[in-house]
This record gives C-alpha cells, sequence and structure tokens, in this order.
C-alpha cells in the first residue's frame, strides 16, 4: 500500500454553481518540490494528482502533510490548481496541509476543508453603492455606509423580477430599472485600451496590462501585437481564454517574454491563451531567469521558431495540457541552466524538432555550465515531428522520458529515431525512458537511438512498425541497461 510508513490527510471540498447546484471539474495538487520519505528511503516526484469533482460537486483525497516528520525537506507546499467546468477562471495557489490537522470525529480521520483554506477572489470595486430593498425607499440607492442619496431607480417591474428569476436579466433591463449600480470589475486587455478585433495593434495594451501583473484576454477576443510584450512583475498572471497573433515585422524577437535575463523574477503562469502567427518570431513564449513558473492549457502554433523557448536561469517550471504545433523550430526548447522543468499532458506534433535539450557544454559566466538537470518528460503525445521527437545535443543529466507516445518522428530524416541522445562535450548521464509507446509508422529506423552517454536506461517500453528494429540503437561508447 502506497505510503503505508505516513500518517495522511485527508483534504475534501465541495463546488457549486450560483444556481446551488454542483459544478463539474477537476482539482488537482502538485507538490512543489521532490521530497523524500526518509523512514522507507522512497522519492516522491512532483507528479500532479488530478481528483474529479463527483456528482454532488464533492472531491475527497488523502496526502501527506507538508511538514510531516518523515518527510524531507520539511515545510514544502502544494500547488493546487482548480479547473471548474465552464468557468472563465483558473485559479492556481499555494496550499500547506498540516501535519497537526484536526481528526474528523466522524470519521476519526484527520481531514482538512478546502473552504477552510482556500483564496477568496479578489474583485476591484468600482462603485460603492448598492441596491436597496426597503420598500419605505422606494426611488432611492443606498450607499454602503447607509446613508441615502438623492432619488434616482425606480421601482422593480415584475417582469425584470421575472427574467431575473430565469436567469434572462440582460444589461439592458438592468440600465432601464437600475441606472448604473456598483460591480465587481475584472480588468482585460480592453481596461487598457486594447480593441481585440485581430486588425488593430494591441502591443501597448498587452505590455500596460503586463506591467500592471495581470493580462487578460477575453474568449473570442484576437490581440494583435507587432513586437515583444515582457512581463517583468513576480506573479504575472496572462490568461482569459483569447488569442496572442504575433505580427512581428521579424522573425528575431519571442511573442511573449516571462522575464528579461537581467534580474530573476518568479511565479508567472500563463494559461488559457492560443498563441498564433505567420511564422513570424524566433518563439512564442520564452523564459529567461523566470523560476515556479507554469504554462497550461495554451495553444501555440506557426510561430517561425519554436513553441515555447525556457532558457537559461528558468527553473521549477512546469508545462502542462498544452497543444505546441506547426512551429517552424521545436515544440519545446530547453536552452541549457534549466532545472526541475516537468512537462506533461502536452500534444507535441508537426514541429522541425518536438522537445530540444541543448546546452552543449557552454560556460556562462553566472551558471557555468549550461547543462539542464532534473528534466521530466511524462505522459505526453509527441508526434509527426519533423525530425527527432525528443533530441539531446548538450549536457543533460537526471532525465525521466516516461510513458509518453511517439509516433512518425523524423519523416524529413527517415533514419533518425524517435528519440536521439548525442553528447555535448561533456555528456549526457543519468536518463531514463521508461514505459513509452514507440510507433515507427513504417518511418522511423529504430526507436530510440542512445549515441553517447552513461548511466542510461531502457526499461519497460513498447515498440512496433520501425524498419530497420524495434530495439533501441546502442552507439558511441553508450552505456545503457535494456530491459
Amino acid at each position: 500500500m502506497p505510503f503505508a510508513a505516513l500518517d495522511l490527510i485527508r483534504v475534501q471540498g465541495k463546488y457549486l454553481k450560483l444556481t446551488g447546484g454542483p459544478a463539474g471539474g477537476t482539482v488537482s495538487f502538485d507538490s512543489s518540490i521532490v521530497v523524500v520519505d526518509s523512514v522507507n528511503n522512497e522519492i516522491i516526484f512532483p507528479i500532479p494528482l488530478v481528483v474529479p469533482l463527483d456528482g454532488n460537486g464533492e472531491f475527497s483525497i488523502d496526502i501527506p502533510a507538508t511538514n510531516d516528520p518523515d518527510l524531507l525537506p520539511s515545510g514544502w507546499v502544494y500547488v493546487v490548481r482548480e479547473n471548474i467546468n465552464n468557468s472563465p477562471i483558473i485559479r492556481e495557489f499555494n496550499m500547506e496541509v498540516p501535519f497537526a490537522t484536526p481528526v474528523d470525529p466522524i470519521t476519526n480521520i484527520r481531514t482538512l476543508n478546502m473552504a477552510d483554506v482556500v483564496p477568496a477572489q479578489s474583485v476591484e470595486i468600482v462603485s460603492s453603492y448598492v441596491l436597496t430593498t426597503d420598500s419605505r425607499m422606494t426611488n432611492s440607492r443606498t450607499p454602503l455606509d447607509g446613508s441615502v442619496t438623492d432619488a434616482k431607480i425606480g421601482s422593480v417591474s415584475a417582469s425584470s423580477i421575472s427574467a431575473l428569476a430565469q436567469g434572462k436579466l440582460t444589461a439592458g433591463t438592468v440600465a432601464s430599472q437600475f441606472g448604473s449600480l456598483g460591480t465587481a470589475h475584472i480588468r482585460t486587455v480592453h481596461t487598457y485600451g486594447g480593441i481585440g478585433d485581430g486588425v488593430a495593434d494591441d502591443t501597448a495594451a498587452c505590455q500596460a496590462a503586463l506591467d500592471a501583473g495581470y493580462l487578460r484576454i477575453p474568449p473570442g477576443d484576437v490581440c494583435r501585437v507587432t513586437s515583444t510584450i515582457t512581463a517583468l512583475l513576480d506573479g504575472t498572471v496572462v490568461d482569459g481564454g483569447g488569442k496572442i497573433l504575433n505580427n512581428h515585422a521579424t522573425n528575431l524577437n519571442p511573442t511573449l517574454a516571462l522575464g528579461d535575463g537581467l534580474d530573476f523574477r518568479a511565479n508567472m503562469k500563463v494559461r488559457n491563451i492560443h498563441f498564433a502567427g505567420n511564422y513570424q518570431g524566433s518563439t512564442h513564449i520564452r523564459l529567461f531567469y523566470a523560476n515556479k513558473w507554469s504554462i497550461s492549457g495554451c495553444r501555440m502554433e506557426n510561430s517561425g521558431g519554436h513553441g515555447v523557448t525556457v532558457d537559461r536561469g528558468s527553473f521549477i517550471g512546469r508545462l502542462f495540457d498544452n497543444d505546441i504545433e506547426f512551429n517552424g523550430g521545436d515544440g519545446v526548447s530547453l536552452g541549457g541552466a534549466v532545472n526541475a522543468i516537468s512537462m506533461w499532458g502536452n500534444r507535441i506534433k508537426s514541429n522541425a524538432f518536438g522537445i530540444s535539450l541543448f546546452g552543449g557544454g557552454a560556460t556562462d559566466a553566472q551558471f557555468g555550465v549550461l547543462s539542464n538537470w532534473g528534466i521530466n518528460i511524462n505522459g505526453n503525445d509527441i508526434e509527426g515531428n519533423g525530425k527527432e521527437g525528443i533530441v539531446a545535443t548538450g549536457e543533460s543529466r537526471g532525465v525521466f522520458i516516461g510513458g509518453n507516445y511517439f509516433e512518425h518522428n523524423t519523416f524529413n530524416a527517415p533514419s533518425g529515431a524517435h528519440i536521439k541522445l548525442v553528447t555535448g562535450s561533456l555528456g549526457i548521464e543519468g536518463v531514463e525512458v521508461i514505459g513509452n509507446l514507440f510507433n515507427g509508422a513504417g518511418v522511423n529506423t529504430y526507436p530510440v537511438w542512445f549515441a553517447a552517454g552513461t548511466k542510461m536506461d531502457y526499461r519497460a517500453n513498447s515498440s512496433q512498425s520501425h524498419v530497420t528494429s524495434n530495439d533501441p540503437l546502442v552507439s558511441g561508447g553508450a552505456v545503457v541497461t535494456i530491459a
């Protein structure tokens, strides 16, 4: 039984719609770091636990406490992501699960309720007035301090009450019945002058929103940008469900830059945005000195270069549930001095390369050797890329490639393999290729080509329809354990 030596905490919650009915969706929990069970000498890797809401909008999961005395280190947090069906808001926040959580007297299990710990959604109040329902104050509106202003609002009609009950109350009805009332205001790109029609240049509006720490592009909006937009504030969020169209004059610059390589930036998130281009720009998203970042639920296509570039000094990153397709360079490019990066649930298709790990043994004044360490590539669909699905040409250590599906990669270079490991000047070490499915589709020569490196494992993989062999090719002095 997993975690037999640990005392688990039950985390539960209930999510409802405004109508009171149960909401659907999922809640995921991801440990922010790798932790070690010091009793059983087991390593617990940060792979998300995704829990669906049941028919009552409820969930329950038993997980380790973040300060469990048997876990090292202590005092870490879970990254929690609420993905509620049909909601425009996807919340993501850090949460502690205390070892000293009280015991539920009914179940006799230490239980933590999400309603007691999750953050409330903040709003910006643009007016201090609320509607009064006191029949003695007909034709009035009441400030929050309880004083009464001049009478300006007529009584509410029965038809409006009926419309409200049926969920059909329109903005026009509100204006005719109530006038201008205070509302909760969510900032979008329109707040900063954006048009969002795909024709107007929205570069300045997008940049102004990023300068304020939140760029929201609503569904259906297309923000055309003609130069790189850059996020430099810790905690910046880009979301909303809309599209950013790269219309750069040259293909030398990214669409969106998270960090500028001058100072470290932390906790930036990009989610549910469609990045498109006319094969302009060097990459859609470039991370440079960005830490504790995440990119999720996005579509990145038709860049002149890469879909995502993770450049030096970018650590503890998560790339999940994205479609990265039809880019002129790599789907994902890891540029050296990149550590603790996890990729899962992505569809990486029809790019020049799928995922590239560079570095090549080059050095940098701050980071020394530009190595890639602690890379987890797990549960992705990697297919139809022009060359390798995954290629490592620089020093890479501690790389786990597991549970992925590979098909018909290297169609522009039929002699290649789905995965190719080619050393730079310092080598590749500690690579595990475990539990993947390789489909050569009558095109790929081998599933994997270990061209160099040491301490590499190839275990429990399934391989079919390769031209030369369904077994990996080992050459160049590579040391590989095959099972």
